[in-house]
């Protein structure tokens, strides 16, 4: 394991209709369900001893835990280099103080407007602009970069340069990194994901979103043509990422998962009950050893020239349709939609109907 992604909370002080983690802040009972501050340490303690290099701190929001400071500055204490992902809108100066002294190796906040407007049109909460625009000040003034992500909220594709020129007058490095997709409710709440797919862009809306960042559609033709040239074709495996190796994440309720948005029981490991040594020796192992049961999956993802590059994978999978395997529609609709406008295939083919030729993409 050399990343460790540690959602402290799924609380948060903001009501982004768009956001797929939902829990109040004052929710007394689910901020009894959240592990302690001597847990969270202990974790980062036995993580560093068995190799992790990163942890990431994300929530919810991180700053709703008035410990926050003590389980970072533990994190920097054992040798970790850390993230941190905020809203910023609940920054004080006193954890400003503590990045003076342990300075993050990464910060990233998103962006969710431009003027007071917006912004609080899209987190659902008055007099949170102020407190965003004064904190980013703060940070850059004191020498600190950060990283600016926009969520694909129709509001904020339709008004990307009024984004960019914000991101560029706040201080933040460039370009600002879109999402292109909104992920649906964890718990697989009816309600909030009817809410998130009717702010969800279209598969060719998504799709030219995605073209407009060379690095991402770059990388797409790279894991395209890696699996063209590999035996990845026909492989039943039913994870291909890093998700229970190299990376692995830490809920706030002290479950480990192969990656965030994965809460299926039968992939959980508590860590109240186990230890972190015998989560990466046993039970990860067998976990991204899984095989793809979905005969829809069998048929068509293990054939698809565009796999490597899909983001349906078991987590989508998940979310969208209560199981690990089945393959989701939206992600496979954007990939291809790419795919023909690249010259990968032509318009009226699918990627699971033919090997392809990989001569046209070369040439983009």
């Amino acid at each position: 394991m050399e990343r460790l992604w540690i959602e402290l909370t799924e609380r948060c002080n903001l009501f982004c209709k768009h956001c797929f983690v939902r829990r109040n802040l004052n929710d007394k009972t689910v901020q009894s369900q959240e592990m302690s501050t001597g847990f969270f340490c202990q974790v980062l303690t036995d993580a560093a001893e068995l190799g992790c290099k990163w942890v990431e701190f994300t929530g919810g929001e991180v700053f709703v835990r008035n410990d926050f400071d003590k389980i970072y500055t533990h994190a920097h204490e054992v040798g970790l280099s850390t993230s941190v992902t905020s809203n910023m809108t609940l920054l004080t100066d006193r954890i400003i103080e503590l990045w003076d002294k342990y300075p993050p190796s990464d910060l990233k906040t998103s962006i969710y407007g431009w003027d007071e407007e917006s912004y609080e049109t899209v987190v659902c909460k008055r007099g949170t602009f102020k407190l965003f625009y004064t904190n980013m000040r703060k940070l850059v003034e004191r020498g600190f970069h950060f990283k600016a992500l926009v969520p694909a909220h129709p509001l904020l594709v339709k008004n990307s340069s009024k984004i960019q020129e914000f991101a560029r007058e706040l201080g933040a490095e460039l370009p600002v990194q879109y999402g292109w997709e909104l992920m649906l409710h964890l718990r697989r709440d009816v309600e909030a994901s009817n809410c998130i797919r009717g702010l969800r862009l279209s598969p060719v809306e998504a799709a030219r979103l995605r073209m407009n960042f060379p690095k991402l559609v770059l990388n797409d033709l790279r894991l395209i043509k890696q699996g063209l040239n590999s035996s990845s074709l026909c492989d039943d495996r039913m994870f291909h990422c890093v998700g229970g190796s190299k990376l692995l994440a830490l809920n706030a309720y002290g479950f480990l998962q192969p990656c965030r948005p994965i809460h299926h029981p039968d992939l959980l490991y508590d860590l109240k009950q186990g230890s972190l040594d015998h989560a990466l020796l046993d039970h990860f192992p067998r976990i991204c050893d899984l095989r793809i049961n979905y005969h829809s999956a069998c048929e068509k993802c293990t054939h698809c020239i565009l796999r490597p590059a899909c983001s349906s994978c078991p987590a989508t999978s998940w979310i969208e349709n209560g199981s690990l395997d089945e393959p989701t529609q939206y992600y496979c609709d954007v990939i291809h939609q790419e795919a023909y406008w690249l010259g990968i295939l032509p318009t009226h083919m699918k990627g699971w109907e033919t090997e392809g030729s990989f001569a046209n993409a070369n040439e983009h």
